[in-house]
């Protein structure tokens, strides 16, 4: 309760300060990065005027089993308590060069600063929510002026309208969704890279960086971490999309 409480006072204190700060935090899968870490962190967090409280950790040997993730890098919200999180495994991450480290810390800490995901991506499943109303009741309409449905119950057009909408859900929508929303966090990738190229303009370093990303997760996934398996070729895209 009081480790509680005092963090509530950290964060209270900070709130308004135009300077990064890193706020310890560990949990049994991770803990506090070590110095050379964390100065790298605070030194691009400085570079590329970064605003705002954050985290830097690195996993333990327990998180390195939780998650294939965990064995790489990457930056989120910390559910715990709200605050910026930058996960890194130096195990991994030691091995890119220093322009390399720069160039992704630079790009997940950009990630914080606009949100984990893009304006569409955030909007797309209200858009696919009033898709599917609209089309409810465009079925409902049309059936009603059919012969055989408009002396119905309202009730029976209602379900009918319902089962075909719902089909055309799993049919159609469902997967145009999916498409829209990896397209849109593809853009967002790009964007991220473009932003930090501007903050530190490597392209050389980024291009390294994204290539080691892509291969890290294609190791993963022929040692059986399937969970990498969605994006087998996200970062190789992105990198080709920086080499055009």
């Amino acid at each position: 309760m009081y480790k509680k409480f005092m963090t509530l006072v950290l964060a209270i204190g900070l709130v308004g300060t135009s300077n990064p700060k890193n706020i310890e935090y560990y949990d049994n899968s991770c803990r506090v990065a070590e110095p050379e870490l964390i100065s790298l962190v605070d030194g691009v967090a400085q570079e590329i005027g970064y605003q705002g409280d954050y985290e830097i950790v690195e996993p333990t040997s327990t998180g390195l089993l939780l998650s294939p993730w965990n064995r790489l890098m990457y930056a989120r919200v910390n559910p715990v308590d709200q605050n910026n999180l930058i996960l890194i495994n130096k195990g991994w991450f030691v091995a890119l060069s220093l322009d390399e480290q720069r160039f992704l810390v630079a790009r997940y800490l950009i990630k914080l600063q606009l949100g984990e995901k893009s304006l569409l991506m955030r909007l797309l499943p209200w858009i696919c929510g009033l898709l599917s109303l609209l089309i409810l009741v465009l079925l409902i309409f049309c059936l009603n002026r059919t012969v055989f449905f408009r002396s119905k119950h309202f009730l029976i057009n209602l379900l009918v309208s319902f089962g075909i909408c719902v089909c055309l859900e799993t049919l159609i929508l469902d997967k145009l969704n999916v498409s829209v929303l990896k397209y849109a966090a593809f853009r967002f990738d790009c964007k991220l890279n473009q932003l930090a190229l501007e903050k530190l303009p490597n392209k050389v370093a980024a291009i390294g960086a994204l290539k080691a990303f892509d291969q890290a997760i294609k190791a993963g996934i022929a040692d059986g971490h399937n969970l990498f398996k969605e994006h087998e070729n996200t970062f190789a895209n992105l990198a080709k999309e920086l080499e055009q």
